[in-house]
This record gives C-alpha cells, structure tokens and sequence, in this order.
C-alpha cells in the first residue's frame, strides 16, 4: 500500500508542478454483497489510500467509494447486476449512474470543474439510482438517453459539461 500512497502523492505534485488541478477518486465498489445485502469490500486499503493521499496533498476528493456503496445497496444484490457485465465491469446503466455520482460531487462541492456543467443540473443522491429501464440505448452509438439536461450543440443527452467553454476536451468529445 506504501507504494500506492506513494505514487498517487507523486502524480499529485507532478500535475501541481505543471499548473494541473488534480482531484482525487476513490475507487469504486465491486458487485460483493454480505448476506445482509450489504456491499462487501474487496479493495483492500485502496479507497483509504486515495483519501490519506487527498488529506495530505490537501487536493479535492470525490469519494466514489462511498457513493457507489450507497448506490449498489439501493440497487440491491439482484438489482446490481443491471450495472454491470460481471462483477468490475459496469454497462451502459451502471457507468451512467457512477458519471452521475461524480458530477453530483462535483456539484455540490464546488470543485473547479463545477462552472463547466450546465446550468439546471438536478441533484443526484445514489441512494436512489435511476431505474435501469429509463435507459433507452441507441441501436448504432449504445449511448444512454435519459431526462437530464442537454449539453449546448450536442446530440448526446446524458451531456453535462458545456463544450464552449470546458478545458477538458476529451470529456466533451464523446458527445458530439
């Protein structure tokens, strides 16, 4: 774990040392659950690895770890697997609703990128996920379609940040 720690602080500095702003995500759940219904975890000391990291380099932290927990639990052991392939690997659904969690942390506390969302975004709380069945999947891009602001000149409606105005390319990419 003392390299993990190790490594996240030195990509940390690296970024700052190059005018970068870095945020830090825990890692998200797996699809384990007790037989209370309870997500299990199976990460080890990553997730607190990220927040000590976080703590001690004083940069944000969006804590996925937490907010997955609550959404696979809302979900339940059978309704999770509407989220994934198998037991890592999230679909359409699953990937779409862990999106949602970040942006929500984003949001609501105030991160830098937060003035590149559209304007209006509803709040997002994970203990109440969308229902899969909202989904709607396109027959050529398997993007999903969903009730949530549309991101200005995109075709894509699931889009939350602003193309004109967001530094991050690659983010906005994927919905032109």
């Amino acid at each position: 774990m003392t390299t993990y720690l190790a490594d996240l602080k030195s990509y940390v500095e690296a970024g700052s040392g190059r005018g970068a702003r870095p945020i830090l995500v825990t890692p998200m759940h797996r699809r384990r659950f007790d037989a209370r219904g309870k997500v299990v975890n199976s990460l080890g000391d990553y997730p607190e690895a990220v927040r000590r990291a976080a703590r001690e380099e004083g940069v944000p932290l969006i804590d996925l770890n937490v907010m997955s927990r609550a959404l696979y639990e809302a979900l339940g052991p059978e309704g999770s697997a509407s989220a994934f392939v198998d037991g890592t690997h999230h679909n359409a659904f699953g990937s779409y609703e862990l999106a949602r969690c970040v942006v929500e942390a984003i949001r609501s506390n105030a991160l830098p990128p937060a003035r590149y969302l559209v304007e209006g975004l509803s709040p997002f709380d994970p203990s109440h996920p969308d229902r899969p069945e909202v989904l709607r999947l396109g027959s050529a891009q398997q993007f999903p379609i969903v009730p949530v602001p549309v991101l200005r000149g995109s075709s894509l409606v699931s889009s939350i940040f602003d193309p004109e105005s967001s530094p991050w390319p690659l983010l906005v990419a994927a919905s032109r």
